[in-house]
């Protein structure tokens, strides 16, 4: 099998959230090359997703041990660090992430859900206004976001 082939098996296990077969096919890449990016950030996500957000981090560490401007691992470090109750740390990851890739949806958006959840409700605005969504389902991402913060800020008052 490909790496080619055996990646886009890794994402069609992930997208169909079969983490252990994503896990298996994952550790057969990292046999073949433990500073596998590709391997690392999936197997990253993973962790995320499983809330096991110190390994998470550790993954991510890794990866930008390996390419110091990975967007995908700041960002993951800066979720996972976040959730790890260092929030200006990941504060921090996520806009760097923004900084090394102004057109990336995601960053802003997590950004904005992460001051959200910590009741910062004009920086998860501000924050998401400057995003820039490239499809239907971004925006309408953007546009219910927007609609909740503001409906949660109503009822703060």
């Amino acid at each position: 099998m490909s790496d080619t082939e055996e990646q886009k098996n890794i994402v069609a296990a992930i997208m169909q959230n079969n983490f252990t077969l994503a896990r298996k096919l994952i550790d057969g890449l990292l046999q073949a090359n433990v500073d596998d990016i590709f391997a690392l950030s999936n197997l990253g996500y993973i962790e995320y997703m499983s809330a096991n957000f110190q390994i998470c981090k550790s993954i991510n560490q890794k990866i930008l041990e390996l390419d110091k401007n990975n967007v995908y691992a700041l960002k993951g470090l800066g979720l996972s660090l976040i959730k790890c109750d260092q929030f200006t740390e990941g504060e921090t990851l996520l806009q760097k992430a923004i900084d090394l890739d102004p057109d990336w949806f995601d960053p802003y958006y997590d950004l904005a859900l992460s001051y959200y959840e910590f009741g910062m409700m004009e920086e998860a605005i501000e924050t998401i206004k400057k995003a820039t969504p490239k499809n239907d389902e971004e925006k309408k991402l953007m546009v219910d976001f927007i609609r909740e913060v503001e409906n949660i800020s109503r009822l703060l008052e």
